[in-house]
């Protein structure tokens, strides 16, 4: 049980490295690449890990771990490297890298905010009750909520693939 943990801990790392480092490329890029589309696609490195680590950790346990182990091996993966991300983020890179970034990202959602709103025809007041609540829902938390119910979903389904025994070649019984 330790050897899972210990594995699973070293595969977090490497999980979250992976997605900070594809996050921080397309920070540099431009601040209109945070959230949407982007958020899934950083997401993709962290998943290929959980799936990767996940095999590996079955296969240095004998091949057939069953499924509450590589659920919680996963889950780790997982966990560890969500974390990993969102404290990097929201304490690292929007508080000391660049404090500007928020800003930044917000200024590009509200000219988004109002060229849909020209498109629907809503009023100014009406634009700027969007604008307001779009600028005070407290990002961090939802990252890390959102974070922690996508480890717990993608850590069940990569689980049921993860926990199948490694393929074992066919027994020939040659007791007759």
């Amino acid at each position: 049980m330790q050897n899972i943990i210990t594995s699973a801990l070293k595969w977090g790392l490497i999980g979250g490295l992976a997605i900070v480092i594809l996050q921080t490329i397309l920070m540099l890029i431009s601040a209109g690449l945070l959230g949407g589309m982007w958020g899934i696609i950083v997401y993709l490195p962290l998943l290929f890990v959980m799936i990767w680590g996940g095999i590996t950790i079955r296969r240095e346990n004998g091949g057939d771990i069953g499924f509450a182990k590589s659920f919680m091996a996963v889950f780790i993966i997982a966990v560890l490297g969500s974390l990993i991300f969102n404290v990097y983020v929201y304490e690292l890179w929007f508080k000391i890298i660049d404090p500007t970034f928020l800003d930044r990202s917000m200024q590009i959602a509200e000219t988004k905010i109002r060229d849909a709103a020209d498109k629907r025809g809503l009023s100014d007041e009406q634009v700027q009750i969007q604008i307001n609540y779009v600028r005070n829902i407290n990002w961090e938390k939802w990252a890390y909520v959102i974070s922690g119910v996508c480890s717990v979903v993608l850590s069940l389904v990569v689980s049921v693939f993860v926990s199948r025994p490694d393929n074992k070649p066919p027994t020939i019984n040659t007791e007759s």
